[in-house]
């Protein structure tokens, strides 16, 4: 056999075991789903949405939801109602998010206009085509200016926020607060058997039958912890493994090896959202295990070409804690960092 020849293949169809991937239907999630088209549906009748603002651990559906509803909603009422989906990882400013959004609605925009100007052009797109627009706001906790969440409510933009952190709303403006007038929806933890569940319909469509059972899609579910994603992480690397040794069907073998590997798995799914301060602060923590928040932030400053702020660094290192590729100890000054949750 040739280097590069295949010899078998027990993936089919990747596509279904990567992150960005919109399921035809959200499993074990009825009740949020209710909620969300609730407060959303008014939408396709010009009117109002409830903004709604979802929160629970990496992992357990959020984003999914998020991108299945739109796409269910714009069907509906493709004329009527347009959906924009940004991930604030990549978009942490006021100017990124509606250059994004202006973007993918088609409408040319220079990215040296000023901000007021952007805003402008959004809502006369919108009253000139008669769309109701609403803007999803991924990871929303890492927005360097909320003031764009006040702009938006203000001018009948419907949002959808999205956070790990039930209260990453806390500290916000109550002028901002108050504007968005959020509906709260949580989305808990998977148990064991609702993932099980979730990996055998994604396995029947993207492995070849018989390339795992359900006893290892089981030990899977339970070592993901209720999380989506590391369970689907999981899966695919353990079908990849079985490809590398010529198997035709998946073992407990690579199955445990799959599991060993899924702190660096996680990482490798974060790290090319970090932007370049997020980076910045992760590459220190890497090189400095155990290192103080005070002298974490002092390396950092002395390094950034424009260093952040003292209260973005700590909502970056506590979104970086929550992600798991970094843990913390201690609290206050005495806080310490290091790779790995």
């Amino acid at each position: 056999m040739g280097l590069f020849d295949v010899n078998n293949t027990l993936i089919a169809d990747e596509s279904m075991l990567v992150e960005e991937y919109v399921p035809s239907e959200m499993m074990h999630r009825d009740g949020q789903t209710q909620e969300v088209a609730n407060a959303l549906k008014p939408a396709t009748v010009g009117r109002s949405i409830s903004n709604v603002f979802l929160y629970g651990d990496t992992g357990v559906g959020k984003t999914s939801l998020t991108r299945w509803m739109f796409r269910e909603l714009e069907k509906h009422a493709s004329t009527r109602v347009k959906t924009v989906y940004i991930n604030c990882w990549k978009r942490p400013t006021s100017h990124s998010i509606l250059t994004e959004i202006l973007l993918k609605l088609g409408v040319f925009t220079n990215l040296k206009q000023p901000k007021n100007e952007l805003v402008d052009n959004l809502e006369k797109h919108c009253q000139k085509n008669s769309v109701s627009l609403i803007v999803a706001l991924d990871e929303v906790d890492q927005l360097n200016d909320e003031e764009i969440l006040y702009t938006f409510s203000r001018g009948n933009i419907g949002l959808v926020l999205i956070s790990n952190d039930a209260y990453a709303f806390m500290d916000t403006d109550a002028r901002i607060k108050s504007s968005l007038n959020l509906r709260s929806v949580e989305f808990p933890k998977y148990s064991a058997d609702e993932l099980s569940s979730i990996l055998k319909r994604r396995a029947e469509h993207a492995l070849v039958p018989g390339a795992v059972n359900d006893e290892l899609l089981s030990v899977i579910s339970h070592k993901a912890k209720g999380d989506a994603r590391v369970a689907l992480d999981m899966l695919k690397r353990a079908a990849l493994l079985a490809e590398e040794k010529g198997l035709a069907k998946m073992g407990i073998d690579e199955v445990m090896k799959s599991v060993g590997e899924e702190q660096f798995l996680r990482r490798d799914r974060v790290l090319p959202k970090l932007n370049n301060d997020q980076r910045i602060l992760f590459d220190i923590v890497e090189n400095s295990e155990g290192i103080s928040t005070s002298s974490l932030y002092e390396k950092y400053s002395s390094v950034a070409s424009e260093p952040i702020k003292e209260r973005t660094y700590r909502k970056y290192m506590e979104s970086l804690v929550k992600q798991k590729i970094l843990s913390a100890e201690g609290e206050g000054r005495w806080r310490k960092y290091g790779v790995g949750g």
